[in-house]
């Protein structure tokens, strides 16, 4: 969903505006250490605020959350037990910059481009960030550099979106295991694909 208002500036060609979108990941990617996760359909919710500088292009920010769950019996460890990690939440929040570009001459049916950038805080269930059979003091993840680009419709009020969204995110861990200290760290990427929905204005 997205709903926005608008605001008048001090100028006539100058406006403010905001967006909420939600919609569904199509595909998910999750490339960890030790193999790809790759699911089906989960949860996306973003709002934007835009300064608008005419009637065809904004700047402005946005923050977004996504849900993704692992599907894959390793991610990110090693040695770890195939059950450990199957079906762990992920939790990722970005906070970007945004440009967005109207295209078209005709006010009510407008096709549009969005681009962002900025970082992506990442949270995950237990089961990713310490294995069963190990003793962590120290352990957690890091988020990472976001991108996003989405092609849009705006038909009326109404917003529908194509949505590709990225970043690289580190897991890592100090743990002991069988008497000895070990530390554990790896890059994960991750990639999204989605539709979204909404209203704007």
């Amino acid at each position: 969903m997205v709903f926005a208002f608008g605001m008048v500036s001090m100028t006539t060609s100058a406006f403010a505006a905001s967006d909420i979108t939600g919609g569904i990941n199509l595909v998910n990617s999750i490339d960890g250490a030790d193999g790809a996760e790759t699911e089906f359909l989960s949860p996306v919710v973003f709002y934007d605020s835009y300064f608008m500088l005419g009637s065809k292009f904004g700047i402005g920010t946005g923050v977004g959350f996504i849900y993704s769950e692992t599907n894959d019996d390793e991610f990110a460890w090693a040695w770890t037990y195939p059950e450990n990690n199957r079906n762990a939440g992920n939790y990722i929040m970005p906070v970007y910059l945004s440009g967005k570009l109207y295209m078209g001459s005709n006010p009510s049916m407008q096709p549009y481009a969005k681009l962002n950038l900025g970082y992506a805080f990442w949270w995950a269930d237990d089961q990713v960030d310490i294995p069963d059979d190990r003793s962590s003091y120290d352990d957690g993840t890091e988020g990472g550099f976001y991108f996003g680009l989405a092609l849009g419709l705006k038909v009326g009020i109404l917003t529908f979106e194509l949505d590709y969204s990225t970043f690289t995110g580190d897991i890592y861990g100090n743990y002991r295991y069988s008497g000895y200290s070990y530390y554990y760290e790896a890059d994960v990427d991750f990639n999204f694909l989605s539709i979204r929905a909404g209203f704007s204005f």
